[in-house]
């Protein structure tokens, strides 16, 4: 593999981001410099005498951002995957920087209104105009106009935010590496696969809990135990210790966050910090995300408690008592899945290796894109677990694609989508540099991975979220993707995701990882369906927690002093049954208090409602891979960015507007 020295982008492809040599210690200099470099530029095009221009005033400040993105890709980098608790202080110091540059440069009032005047200029071209447009609301959004004793308010409220999320961020990891279960004698793992056992085996030694057997805090662990453990004590054990995460050091970090931001949407002139984040989305206000986030859980409210009557005729179900607690749930569901359609979770899982759906992922984006993926050995993966792909369409070079799957120490306990850098049409020989990040459980040497089903969706979505970046292009990096407004980033992914149901993709990549075996078709119909055996529980626990998020964050100032007392309320008042868990609960809630979906996690559920309309008009026309319409798509919505509004983007795919009905049908909740 090619060294990456220093902090230097080097190598082949436009250079390469040095992601193995990185530290916090390196990038707290580099950062440093490069949010001086952007004061520099932005301050030499205020104090320009020129007349206010595109050229000489939005085009070095974009370039001055675009600088920026890349030192901010490594900060992202050093976070989310090699966080180590001496850096924490470092990192929370660089988390805070970009914004705090930022708010002063948008409280300019020489570049605030030289940016003004350049929006209304008639001479600019369609692309120039919405650069413009769009530059100019962000500026807005971080207060431009205020008068000045309010700015230096806001100013406050933003350092201490960013200060508080890195900590919730900190907290949270220092739970999901401390946390674990120990298990004493094999019996109490009665139910549980052989692979999985020995999973449990492998992270005793690393754990040093004395035990033989340890479930350490991480989902596709969790999520095995409580699906295959007969023995409830140790179902209730792991579900405990999931849902505690955060929830001795994160309350007080919680409920300051959430009254900072009340306070920082009344500075800006927002009745809530819900509509401040909702005013540059789809939805406009935050009453729309709540209206349509509680239809759908209405749906999903009935749906679930028809399924738990099923569930609950189950002998295993009579043994347990009259209720049925959310460590019983998934263990109830795998053996009604196995009498009912004829397999349950872990006989699934023998069908999904992770090398054939990687295999699968990239055949269903050459099939829809004409993208092609090769390995190259030759390129610089910081780590030997991380495999390096590139990525070229219609034969042309158009990015790099890292495959970090597995769970280490420092890493998020979740799976994500990064991309380092994005393409610009006036630097062809740069292309996308893109990874995907997951929370697998490292195999032994030799022994192959087996995927859950949920898993292999996540890979699938998450290189929907690749795709979107390895295929759009734009004139400025205003227009990028990490631009597109949020309730419609999901879209392109939650789409792809829906691949994996296939029967194109099942049919080819789904086989025994033993065997060898295609995948029976009956599996294969019943994963068609929808995949999703208890869809109203699965739908709710997205729904609960988007609407705790909206809910938290159509409060006022000072008025949050309890969130968990808040999220019962909400919880109670949806009609959650107590048997479904939410996916996240509040103190554990990184997308919101740690990552960019604060009030928008209902973003999920509007983008899976252009989703369904989206495989309604990809079905009329002949299929999920039907060409002419993946083509459409591409170039409607895909490759724009934010280039276009995200409205006009779908309407341009679809002609129509998407409707909740379609999504009702998608789930099947209306069964």
């Amino acid at each position: 593999m090619l060294a990456a020295p220093d902090l230097a982008w080097q190598g082949p492809r436009g250079g390469l981001p040095p992601l193995g040599s990185v530290t916090a210690a390196a990038l707290d200099a580099h950062y440093r410099a490069e949010v001086a470099a952007l004061r520099e530029v932005a301050l030499a095009v205020a104090d320009d005498p020129a007349p206010p221009s595109f050229a000489n005033t939005l085009v070095p400040l974009q370039m001055a951002e675009h600088a920026l993105d890349q030192a901010e890709a490594l900060l992202r980098h050093v976070r989310n995957t090699a966080a180590r608790p001496e850096d924490e202080a470092t990192l929370a110091d660089l988390a805070a920087l970009r914004g705090v540059a930022e708010d002063e440069l948008a409280w300019h009032p020489t570049l605030f209104a030289r940016i003004a005047e350049i929006a209304g200029q008639e001479q600019l071209t369609t692309s120039e105009r919405r650069t413009a447009r769009l530059v100019l609301s962000a500026m807005r959004a971080r207060g431009a106009g205020l008068v000045r004793a309010k700015l230096t308010e806001l100013k406050e409220i933003n350092a201490q935010i960013a200060a508080l999320e890195a900590r919730f961020q900190a907290n949270l990891l220092a739970d999901t590496t401390q946390l674990h279960a120990p298990v004493e004698d094999i019996r109490t793992l009665a139910g549980v696969d052989a692979a999985m056992i020995d999973v449990l085996q492998r992270e005793a030694q690393t754990c040093g809990v004395g035990a033989p057997y340890c479930v350490p805090c991480a989902r596709p662990v969790v999520d095995a135990i409580l699906a295959q453990a007969e023995n409830r004590a140790l179902r209730e054990r792991v579900w405990r210790m999931w849902a505690q995460r955060g929830a001795v050091s994160n309350p007080p970090v919680v409920a300051e966050i959430l009254n900072l931001r009340a306070r920082k949407a009344a500075l800006l002139g927002y009745a809530n910090y819900a509509d401040l984040a909702a005013a540059d989305r789809m939805a406009r206000n935050g009453d729309r995300a709540l209206e349509l986030v509680e239809t759908i859980a209405r749906e999903a409210v009935k749906a679930a408690a028809r399924h738990e009557e099923r569930l609950a005729r189950l002998p295993q179900a009579r043994s347990i008592g009259s209720r049925i607690e959310p460590w019983d749930r998934p263990f109830l569901n795998d053996i009604l899945s196995a009498g009912e359609r004829g397999f349950n979770a872990a006989q699934l899982s023998e069908y999904l290796l992770l090398d054939s759906m990687i295999e699968g992922m990239f055949w269903a984006a050459g099939t829809l894109y004409q993208c092609t993926f090769t390995r190259r050995d030759d390129l610089y993966g910081w780590r030997e677990d991380v495999s390096a792909w590139e990525v070229r369409q219609y034969g042309e070079l158009i990015g790099v694609l890292w495959l970090d799957l597995f769970r280490r120490e420092g890493k998020r306990a979740l799976a994500w989508m990064d991309c380092y850098r994005f393409r610009l049409a006036s630097r062809p020989d740069e292309p996308a540099l893109t990874a995907i990040h997951h929370y697998l459980t490292p195999p032994a040497p030799g022994e192959p991975v087996l995927l859950s089903w949920e898993d292999a969706r996540v890979l699938f979505h998450e290189l929907g979220h690749a795709l979107h970046a390895l295929l759009t292009v734009v004139d400025h990096p205003a227009q990028g993707m990490a631009h597109v407004a949020w309730d419609m980033i999901e879209m392109p992914s939650q789409l792809f995701e829906h691949l994996v149901t296939t029967p194109e993709v099942l049919g080819r990549f789904a086989r025994h990882y033993q065997t060898g075996a295609p995948m029976p078709e009956a599996m294969q119909r019943q994963l068609a369906a929808g995949g999703i055996f208890d869809p109203g529980a699965f739908v709710l626990s997205l729904a609960g927690p988007a609407l705790v998020d909206l809910h938290l964050h159509r409060m006022g100032p000072d008025s949050v002093v309890d969130a968990e007392r808040v999220e019962r309320r909400v919880l109670a008042e949806m009609g959650m049954p107590r048997s479904v868990a939410p996916r996240h609960g509040i103190m554990n809630f990184a997308h919101v208090f740690a990552d960019a979906y604060a009030a928008g996690y209902y973003c999920y559920h509007w983008a899976d409602v252009m989703v369904a309309d989206a495989i309604e008009v990809f079905e009329a026309a002949g299929g999920l891979f039907h060409a002419d319409t993946a083509r459409r798509f591409e170039t409607a919505l895909l490759g724009v960015g934010a280039a276009v509004p995200p409205g006009d983007a779908y309407r341009a795919f679809a002609r129509r507007e998407p409707a909740v009905p379609a999504l009702i049908r998608k789930l099947g909740l209306d069964v």
